[in-house]
């Protein structure tokens, strides 16, 4: 068991690694397999709670279309239901940041960004269109 957790641990690291390279059918059927695998998120050790919501998030950063897929409605829901602790604060909040950018709340969107930078997370910040 040890071996198979490891070797999807090492899948995971790779995917989210290379997602910004892989075509974008490609990163969209693989990251429908992570979906539905995690989609109990909240019943995985917090570590690899972290390891899907970051390779959540980096799909959603690498996600170049303006409208949501079914990928992304997962990926928001995924988020909504993450345990209120302060580990997961910063990814809530570039969840948050996502969904106001595909809802249109530029608002929203400038908040977050500007409470990212004022935080420490100016690269991140500026990767944020």
């Amino acid at each position: 068991m040890l071996i198979i957790g490891r070797r999807l641990g090492d899948a995971l690291r790779l995917f989210g690694n290379s997602m910004k390279y892989l075509d974008s059918d490609i990163r969209d059927v693989l990251m429908e397999s992570v979906l539905q695998r995690y989609q109990k998120i909240q019943s995985f050790e917090k570590e690899e709670q972290i390891r899907i919501i970051e390779i959540s998030l980096n799909y959603l950063f690498n996600y170049d279309k303006r409208v949501q897929n079914n990928n992304t409605k997962l990926i928001f829901e995924m988020i909504k239901t993450l345990s209120l602790i302060p580990d997961f604060t910063s990814y809530k909040l570039v969840g948050t940041y996502f969904k106001a950018r595909f809802d249109g709340n530029l608002d929203k969107m400038h908040t977050i960004k500007n409470a990212l930078k004022f935080s420490g997370y100016e690269n991140m910040s500026e990767k944020m269109d």
